[in-house]
């Protein structure tokens, strides 16, 4: 998974929507292109992509990531002896 490293520093922080938008930006260039400077057009819709059904990539937004993360976080801190 791609953004498999970022999943740590998501459920500890709570990072600004735009760094998110940002990072999921460079992630599709690099997935449609191999560099995240150059531009390629998309020949298919990003939410066919990251769909969670069989034969995608299986990429989640970043933005709902961060937020389940936080929401987990904050259960397990009410739920917690």
């Amino acid at each position: 998974m791609i953004h498999s490293m970022l999943i740590h520093s998501l459920s500890v922080y709570s990072c600004l929507v735009s760094i998110l938008k940002t990072l999921e930006h460079w992630i599709k260039k690099f997935i449609l292109s191999g560099d995240i400077s150059k531009k390629k057009l998309f020949t298919v819709a990003w939410k066919k992509v990251s769909a969670p059904f069989e034969g995608c990539l299986g990429i989640r937004s970043l933005i709902c990531l961060n937020e389940d993360a936080n929401l987990k976080q904050g259960w397990d801190m009410i739920h917690s002896k």
